[in-house]
């Protein structure tokens, strides 16, 4: 998830489900999170490209607001 920035999964419990996460706070973080979203394939399937930076400003704010910061190294 970390390397790429994001990761795309087709759902586990549940046929027809697809996942978009992101993690959230910097690969350094001392707390470890992502943030997931699942979405549901109708038809040609929801745009998860269109998503991605939505959720990824969203997680980059989640982190600002907890006070996620990189570790010392």
């Amino acid at each position: 998830l970390r390397a790429r920035g994001h990761e795309r999964a087709e759902g586990e419990r549940f046929a027809g489900i697809l996942d978009l996460g992101v993690p959230v706070g910097g690969a350094g973080a001392s707390i470890k999170a992502a943030l997931i979203i699942a979405t549901l394939r109708q038809g040609d399937g929801p745009d998860l490209d269109a998503m991605l930076p939505t959720l990824q400003e969203t997680a980059r704010s989640i982190a600002a607001e907890a006070g996620l910061r990189e570790s010392p190294s």
